[in-house]
């Protein structure tokens, strides 16, 4: 129990549930009483460690408190009151850090019923706990609704009027709460929850002088009739004229905090007039109050920290009521506050039909005052006011434009009301000229708001587009006129890089016809943040280059060739080459998932001279992938010229990679499955016998003998130098190859002998070239089409000769082509029986192939030709002798891909392949024996394969082999010390026993060890096999087998019981006993008892009611037992 705190911290234990649980019941409360209320300490522990623990844990202990303190007085005693004690000390004491914790509402509900029960039962008597208490409270009452329930805060405030109601201290000890129930009546609409609101408030004014005054009015602001939710004006209105009449001159700071929150909270009423205007008139009283005092500095605190924050808020309203009542409060202040002077500024707004008389119809009217005609039922007075701010531009504070202005007009630009639609472009127009005049950082926050509004509705989708452009433009003028609340241009860049394209880009690339015309003016709005960008960085170039992505992507493959023309032109000499080639590479990149089948047609030209940067092996495959077959030739040709010149070693390496990536680019194209794929495979390598054909034209020329040749005189100043063709040829046939052996594998179509037929000429002559790439080349086609039945096999046969030879002439089975050959030579073993070869060839390469078998990266050719070989039954002495290293590597090999597919191929030999009495036996002991070997992986193997043997098996096989097998099992079941090689015998021996018709030798096996009272391993063995058996044939099939099983589990059990109790003693001392206990019957031979007799339960369905009583008892003392050696 010393513990049981920091091991309960994450998640409820087992233990702790079960202690919870005894609080709520009679017959286990006893158990909370034990060794001094042990176990009630260590629950109550965990209170103290409230801010380490899990919510669950929390949610548990407070559960259990609730029951403790909810119990019937008839079911309490003396010791419960003790119990009770603990109970409450600790809640005392750790309850108002528990609610200062809370950020869940499961735990806020409990704590707040825990504190309601203290106070009922009034165990709360303490001054000191009764402060801890309300200090904790209030910070509760700020959280917010996710972490404490309403109803939850409306119990806080019931328990605050109590705690507070017989709470002796001064008024700054209990300020923060009353700050904190006036900030709340801003918050909550919820009837029960402002109605004790006002009691705390009530409260509070009856025990302190500084708050009397206010909370008879503060009632009756919130008061409530008898109908549910209606209003009572009567007690409302009078309370709005006692303050807007007769108190306001005299109220302090402290008695106008709730009042300014009501007032506050009732200006957004829609629905009732006479209640938002009285708000907004306390509002204006408040500005008269402080505007009369000579000392006003709490005041203006008040008005900063409450009344301004939320008239920035209000201005911003969508209602026009709600928002006319916030305008008009903010012209209060600007035009008579006397001694805030942070709005002095917007004085000028207000016109002069408060300064002066004048004669003026249109002044007294108040015509030009704008607070008084943005809302103006006059539509032409609107947009007037709208109109003049821009001759204001000057006059007013940035602060003035983006907090107050601003907002207030930028309703108009999206409105919904086709009456309003020319105010709102009026809006449009002043909002760009009023953006010039405000800082850097206001420009920043306005311009980002904008863009997050444009995820709203989007039905008003066009007006907050044409608001981005606005703001844009302002921008754009701002730098060409060069304001001075510009930042420097790396700033510039950096906002329009990273916070202003990206959103933009996004909602821009957007696919939906319905909204394309309402987001087509972002491009303007995009141009003109582009125009700031002059840096040449190399980040400002990966940037442009991103955004000319998104646009193409947007734009589409049509204008493609128009975007390669206009970078052509632009970057054309110099470092400007590679940026125009990466570029080019990125867009097609971009445009890879969009492109259709021919799309690049237009935008290919006819000359690679950007063939040597690596840029250029992506464009190329992205070129083949589109480009028509018909226009491949095009691509390839400035290749076949470059193969025809004296070229370096590295060039060709990549041509090379050049050609790889054209065949790559071909697989995906859309043409790919069509026959002209083959066409032009066959072109290809037809391109390679041209040359042939220009020497053979040379080798015409009539010789000249060496006599001729002297008197003979060579007029060609310059000798043409001789160039070998051979790369030429080599190249082409192979790429003819590749492509060939794609489209076919890719495209089950083409795979006919029609199709096919006219390139086996081509391949007999690829598999006799000189060049190993087109050999290798050939041999991977061949053995993909010589599964089809070509009417002459001859190809093949030749085919096969050429390659055994090659095997015989490669020094090592790891080049490409010897292992190209080893596939090919396995496929047509397997799938050509027309093909023949000799018993010679196959053993030489069997021998050849033998050290592959334990190589990784050999391995798979070689075991591939072996079940080949295997498949097809073929018997040569090198097969028996291969197939005992077979065995070998199924056992001792620690790859498990080795050891399965070895296990495959010899499970298949053993099986199919003539053994012979004396081997047959001979390989199922080698099985047997190595049951025991040393690894786990290797004693697994060994049961897979008998798994196979079994399954696989006839009755008359299996008959012969189901003893050594079931001994062998029955020994690995109870000695081995994996249990995963444990559970495979179990499941072995259980499918063993399914399967065979008589079992009589295997009961009498079971029999014998069940008998065994000297040997208790033989008996633990025999108490599991015959589980098995009973699972596998049912019970009651062998009458003397079941009773002495029987008797045999009860006797265990019953002498396990008696031995428990004269061990009493040693149960609590350290042990390092292999028994684990329980005097002389070894605990494991307890458990194979308990777990056989649940099998013969769960198939009997009978009730053992004595045994199952032992065996629940022992259990359970087992269980405390390895809790007390932990």
């Amino acid at each position: 129990m010393d513990t049981f705190a920091d091991e309960n911290l994450q998640q409820p234990s087992a233990m702790l549930k079960l202690i919870s649980f005894w609080i709520g019941q009679s017959n286990t409360l006893p158990f909370l009483y034990i060794d001094e209320f042990a176990a009630t300490r260590a629950i109550l522990s965990l209170l103290s460690k409230s801010s380490e623990a899990k919510e669950a844990v929390t949610i548990t202990v407070l559960d259990f408190t609730i029951n403790a303190l909810e119990r019937k007085d008839n079911e309490i005693d003396e010791k419960y009151f003790t119990l009770l004690a603990f109970v409450v000390d600790s809640l005392l004491q750790y309850l108002p850090q528990t609610i200062e914790m809370i950020y869940n509402k499961d735990v806020g509900s409990r704590a707040i019923k825990v504190l309601l029960l203290l106070i009922s039962g009034k165990y709360i008597e303490d001054h000191d706990t009764k402060s801890s208490l309300i200090k904790s409270l209030t910070i509760a009452l700020e959280k917010n609704n996710n972490q404490i329930d309403l109803d939850d805060k409306a119990n806080i405030l019931v328990s605050l009027s109590s705690l507070i109601d017989e709470y002796d201290c001064e008024f700054h000890e209990i300020q923060p709460l009353y700050e904190i129930c006036s900030k709340l009546l801003k918050m909550f609409a919820a009837r029960n929850v402002r109605e004790t609101l006002v009691v705390v408030i009530n409260t509070l004014g009856n025990k302190f002088k500084q708050i009397e005054p206010i909370a008879p009015i503060i009632a009756g602001l919130n008061a409530y009739s008898d109908r549910m939710s209606e209003y009572d004006f009567e007690k409302r209105l009078e309370a709005y004229r006692l303050v807007n009449e007769e108190l306001y001159t005299e109220l302090t700071p402290i008695q106008w905090l709730p009042l300014l929150y009501c007032a506050l909270f009732f200006i957004n009423d829609r629905d009732e007039l006479v209640i938002r205007v009285n708000a907004g008139y306390i509002l204006k009283r408040f500005v008269d109050c402080y505007s009369s005092k000579e000392e006003p500095k709490e005041y203006i605190r008040l008005l900063k920290d409450i009344v301004l924050p939320n008239l920035k808020i209000g201005i911003r309203k969508d209602n026009e009521d709600v928002q006319t009542e916030y305008i008009l409060v903010l012209e209060h202040i600007i035009e008579h506050s006397k001694y805030y002077t942070d709005l002095d500024d917007m004085r000028v707004l207000v016109g002069n039909t408060r300064n002066a008389a004048t004669d003026d119809d249109d002044d007294e009217d108040g015509e030009d005052n704008f607070f008084q005609s943005i809302n103006h039922i006059q539509l032409h007075r609107r947009q007037k006011v709208i109109r003049k701010l821009r001759d204001y531009k000057d006059d007013l504070k940035d602060n003035s434009i983006s907090h107050y202005i601003l907002p207030i007009i930028e309703g108009y630009v999206t409105t919904k009301e086709d009456k309003l639609r020319n105010i709102g472009l009026e809006a449009l127009e002043t909002i760009g000229v009023l953006l010039k005049s405000v800082t850097w950082n206001q420009y920043k926050a306005i311009v980002k708001r904008y863009i997050a509004n444009l995820n709203k509705a989007q039905d008003t989708l066009k007006q907050r587009v044409n608001l981005i452009v606005a703001v844009s433009s302002a921008l754009a003028q701002s730098v060409k006129e060069n304001n001075t609340n510009l930042p420097d241009q790396q700033e510039l860049d950096q906002f329009v890089l990273y916070e202003i394209s990206p959103p933009l880009l996004k909602i821009l690339q957007v696919r939906d016809d319905e909204t394309i015309v309402a987001r087509a003016p972002l491009a303007e709005a995009l141009t003109n943040f582009m125009l700031l960008m002059r840096s040449r960085s190399e980040e400002l170039r990966d940037a442009v280059r991103k955004t000319l992505g998104k646009i193409a992507v947007s734009l589409g493959p049509n204008y493609l060739s128009f975007i390669f023309k206009e970078l052509k032109t632009a970057l054309s000499r110099g470092s400007q080459i590679h940026v125009l080639s990466f570029t080019v590479h990125y867009l097609l990149t971009c445009v890879a998932t969009i492109l259709k089948h021919s799309d690049l047609d237009d935008c290919y030209t006819s000359k690679m001279k950007e063939v040597k940067f690596k840029k250029s092996f992506d464009t190329a495959e992205i070129v083949a992938s589109n480009v028509s077959l018909n226009q491949f030739g095009t691509i390839i040709e400035p290749i076949k010229m470059l193969l025809q010149e004296m070229i370096s070693h590295k060039t060709q390496v990549k041509l090379d990679e050049l050609l790889r990536r054209l065949s790559l680019g071909l697989n995906h194209n859309q043409e790919a499955s069509n026959i002209e794929i083959l066409h032009l495979c066959y072109e290809i390598y037809m391109m390679s016998k041209e040359n042939d054909d220009d020497d053979n034209e040379t080798n015409g020329k009539p010789k000249v003998s060496a006599k001729e040749q002297h008197f003979l005189t060579t007029l060609d100043r310059k000798v043409k130098k001789r160039v070998d063709k051979s790369l030429y040829k080599q190249t082409m046939q192979r790429l003819s190859f590749e492509l060939l052996r794609t489209a076919i594998s890719r495209h089950d179509n083409l795979m006919s002998v029609t199709n096919l037929q006219g390139f086996i000429p081509l391949l007999e002559e690829g598999v006799k070239s000189e060049n190993e790439t087109v050999i290798t080349a050939s041999l991977k086609i061949l053995n993909i089409i010589i599964r089809l039945p070509f009417p002459d096999q001859g190809i093949f046969k030749a085919c096969a000769r050429r390659t055994l030879i090659l095997i015989k002439d490669s020094p090592s089975t790891n080049s490409d082509i010897c292992q190209a050959a080893l596939k090919f030579l396995a496929t047509t073993i397997r799938h050509n029986p027309e093909v023949t070869m000799k018993e010679s060839a196959i053993s030489y390469v069997l021998t050849r192939i033998q050290p592959d078998l334990e190589e990784p990266n050999k391995q798979g050719l070689a075991f591939n030709f072996l079940k080949a070989v295997v498949s097809q039954h073929i018997m040569i002495p090198e097969i028996y002798d291969l197939m005992d290293n077979v065995a070998k590597l199924m056992i001792v090999n620690h790859s498990k891909e080795i050891r399965d597919m070895s296990r495959s191929v010899y499970f298949q030999f053993l099986m199919e392949y003539d053994q012979g009495k004396g081997r047959l036996e001979k390989q199922f002991k080698y099985l047997v024996s190595n049951l025991t070997y040393p690894t786990e992986e290797g004693r697994q193997s060994i049961m897979e394969l008998i798994h196979l043997i079994v399954v696989k098996a006839g009755k008359d096989l299996l008959n012969k082999l189901a003893s050594s097998f079931f001994v062998s099992l029955a020994n690995v079941l109870v000695s081995d010390v994996s249990s995963r090689c444990r559970e495979m015998a179990s499941s072995l021996i259980t499918t063993i026993l399914k399967k065979l018709d008589d079992t009589s030798s295997m009961e009498k096996y079971c029999l014998a060890w069940i008998k065994q009272s000297t040997n208790s391993l033989l008996k633990r063995c025999g108490l599991n096999i015959y589980k098995l058996i009973i699972m596998a044939r049912g019970f009651g099939k062998n009458k003397e087998l079941d009773k002495i099983a029987l008797d045999n589990i009860l006797n265990i059990i019953e002498a396990s019981r008696n031995s428990k109790d004269d061990d009493e003693e040693e149960r609590s001392m350290p042990s390092t006993s292999t028994s684990g206990g329980g005097g002389d019957v070894e605990w494991e031979l307890v458990y194979a008892c308990l777990s056989t007799f649940s099998s013969i339960a769960s198939i009997l369905k009978i009730e053992y009611l004595n045994i199952a009583k032992f065996g629940m008892e022992l259990l359970i003392f087992y269980y405390f037992l390895i809790l007390g050696l932990d």
